[in-house]
């Protein structure tokens, strides 16, 4: 991610305001590291269109679960009917 700091007029405000200058570099350092893991909008679309792909995906599969459990046990009702019935 490129940093959207003006780290020129950055560092000349900071020593417009006083502070030395290698700590206002180092305060622009500090400032650019944690700019590097800021997430952008593009970062979370891309990750809300990756996640609702596999939340569908998941939901299809619980689904056809469903469906065969709901087979399983008209067959295992039956079955177990079918057993006391000749008994």
């Amino acid at each position: 991610m490129v940093s959207r700091i003006d780290t020129l007029a950055t560092h000349r405000t900071f020593r417009e305001a006083g502070i030395e200058p290698a700590h206002a570099e180092v305060i622009i350092e500090a400032i650019n590291r944690a700019d590097d893991r800021l997430a952008t909008k593009d970062d979370l679309a891309l990750v809300r269109s990756e996640l609702g792909g596999e939340i569908r995906a998941l939901n299809s599969q619980l689904t056809a679960m469903k469906w065969f459990m709901g087979i399983n046990m008209a067959m295992t009702t039956g079955l177990v009917v079918r057993l006391f019935s000749i008994l």
